[in-house]
């Protein structure tokens, strides 16, 4: 990790677990402006016992960006470049956003990591679907295509890019 000068990340839209969001937030002050609980929880009275059980994987955003701080750590902040790449984009690609807004929205930590640490990590998120589109509904249809011709790529603005863009703006070699 020392020395290598790029990092790829890959989030699956329909198998990242966002955490808690701001919607989430709103939703729960919202049910919670109602009466208050009956008894307040009860405070640990020792502070040398700060106990905190997790159990489970963490979010995937909290996931990718402790994976990025230990990353910066081992490189004592020699700048680096990070690819984000939202895999199966066919899922994705009708919804309005472009990839860099679906990271925005919908992994706002990572979003802001990664804005926020610019100086040592320059970023890029793009979007790729390998298949093309959804082989459970349209199977058939993209069997008889070639792989190399439904496969597609779309940078962060929303744009069309060639399928190795994602590659070789992490090595250096595009913009």
């Amino acid at each position: 990790m020392r020395a290598s000068e790029s990092i790829l990340v890959f989030i699956h839209p329909d198998k990242h677990d966002a955490g808690a969001i701001k919607g989430d937030a709103d939703t729960l002050e919202e049910a919670m402006s109602g009466d208050p609980p009956p008894k307040p929880p009860e405070k640990n009275q020792d502070p040398t016992k700060k106990e905190v059980k997790v159990t489970g994987p963490p979010p995937t955003q909290v996931a990718a960006v402790d994976m990025l701080q230990l990353t910066l750590e081992q490189r004592a902040r020699h700048p680096a470049r990070a690819c984000v790449i939202v895999s199966a984009w066919d899922r994705e690609s009708e919804s309005g956003l472009t990839p860099a807004g679906y990271i925005a929205e919908n992994l706002t930590l990572l979003d802001q990591y990664t804005s926020s640490n610019s100086e040592w990590l320059e970023t890029r998120v793009f979007g790729v679907s390998a298949q093309g589109g959804d082989f459970e509904a349209a199977r058939d249809e993209l069997a008889e295509r070639d792989p190399l011709d439904r496969a597609f790529v779309h940078r962060g603005d929303g744009s069309p890019g060639a399928i190795g863009d994602p590659i070789a703006w992490a090595l250096g070699l595009g913009d």
